[in-house]
């Protein structure tokens, strides 16, 4: 059988979408050649390396004309989509090209960014990392239809085998308890109220640790630092050995915000799979991963996270959700089934007819409205800057976090980009004078 020829277009090859792009490469070396063409360098170059190092040809540029040139070179162009404004500047300049086309959504599309129809339908295929995309709440019943038909569920899971992970034996010894996270680390994902749920527990229990997995944005160090738990709190940094750290903790917590990107949740996948019993606040996402009271424990405040805490370390609680959760892993989390649905998205897609790849209509005409085109409710107000018109402190102060970080698809990322465009720039302003 011929391979299938595949480029595989992304930003950069940093955090979850690093490994889960790595790990299908990884894992379709023998169905499949693989290519890589990444946008930037990102800080942490692991995952480039372990590519590289398997042969997989690797090409960093973010010339439209070199995209092009790839995609016209292979069977499909696997674009790998979270929102970044530099993977919408290039697509809007791509010069006329043949070609198959298949989105791999590395977002949940539900909240911002987020994924509206007439986007996805330019794609021969579309593959998400969450089931909980099928709910997006702006498609239309005939859209969403029409969306299903050509999509597929491939997790973003990389080389995850919940099989081959050995399961934690013992929990709170020398009675220490320690509870764990792993991610993201800033207030686009985090939720802002994180550090009440520690402070609940801190008082309800003694000898705590809270061991955080991830390099902590400026504004969650602050936090912390004002906080009266700060000395109870670890923070590890970036790790490559997760499980390392996962065997150190008694119970891992996931107090995600109710509006963010989270989609297939690899660390709480992870966490499971290590027979740890998870704690997560009660959102779609982790809805649609844990089943109450069989394979986790959902939450919506913080008494309600003292009191699991409190039936945890009951008898042995602590361990037998654990391994309820680690069962559930290894029977739902296959990466035999997970490789073989991208396969064949991919072979479905490549017996398609090539054509011309015809995205800038549906992006915009101009940066502020690709940045407006990917929020939801909140596009009539920016768009009211457009107009010009003005927006007020309280306007600014209701907007979901997101917008206002620095990367993450925010308006200020968005200006690194496209340093020139005069509406983002008022945007800006109006966030920076009310935040301060």
């Amino acid at each position: 059988m011929n391979k299938i020829h595949i480029v595989h277009i992304a930003v950069h090859l940093g955090g979850g979408a690093g490994k889960a792009i790595s790990g299908i490469i990884h894992q379709t070396m023998d169905q499949i050649n693989n290519e890589v063409i990444l946008l930037e360098i990102p800080k942490n170059t692991f995952y480039i390396e372990a590519l590289r190092n398997i042969g997989v040809p690797i090409t960093i540029s973010n010339d439209a004309d070199t995209v092009a040139e790839r995609i016209s070179e292979n069977d499909i162009a696997v674009v790998n989509w979270w929102g970044h404004p530099l993977m919408i500047k290039i697509l809007a300049k791509l010069p006329i090209v043949k070609g198959r086309f298949v989105i791999w959504n590395h977002i949940n599309g539900c909240s911002y960014p987020y994924l509206r129809t007439e986007f996805l339908n330019v794609f021969d295929k579309i593959l998400f990392t969450t089931p909980y995309s099928e709910h997006n709440n702006l498609w239309e019943l005939g859209q969403k239809k029409k969306i299903l038909e050509k999509s597929a569920l491939v997790y973003g899971m990389g080389d995850f085998n919940p099989a081959k992970i050995c399961p934690k034996k013992s929990f709170f010894n020398d009675g220490k308890l320690t509870i764990g996270y792993a991610g993201t680390i800033n207030y686009a994902k985090l939720n802002r109220k994180w550090l009440d749920y520690y402070e609940k527990a801190v008082e309800n229990f003694e000898s705590i640790e809270i061991l955080m997995l991830g390099e902590p944005s400026k504004e969650v160090l602050e936090d912390v630092k004002k906080s009266r738990i700060k000395e109870h709190i670890k923070f590890t940094g970036y790790v490559t050995d997760v499980y390392k750290y996962y065997s150190q903790m008694d119970i891992f917590a996931y107090f995600l915000s109710n509006e963010n990107y989270a989609t297939t949740e690899n660390a709480m996948l992870e966490a499971m799979a290590s027979g740890l019993p998870v704690i997560a606040l009660n959102h779609p996402v982790e809805a649609h991963i844990i089943e109450i009271d069989e394979n986790g424990i959902l939450i919506s405040c913080p008494d309600e996270f003292a009191e699991a805490i409190r039936w945890l370390v009951m008898d042995e609680n602590a361990k037998r959700l654990g391994e309820k959760a680690r069962e559930y892993c290894i029977r739902k989390y296959s990466p035999e089934t997970n490789v073989k649905v991208f396969f064949e998205v991919c072979k479905a897609a490549s017996e398609m007819k090539r054509h011309l790849f015809t995205v800038k209509d549906v992006l915009g005409n101009n940066p502020f409205e690709f940045f407006c085109r990917q929020a939801g409710k909140e596009r009539k107000l920016f768009e009211k800057i457009g107009n010009g018109g003005k927006i007020t402190e309280e306007e600014i102060r209701k907007l979901p976090y997101i917008y206002r970080e620095t990367d993450k698809a925010s308006v200020h990322q968005f200006l690194n980009y496209f340093p020139g465009n005069r509406d983002l720039k008022i945007l800006e302003e109006c966030i920076n004078r009310y935040e301060n």
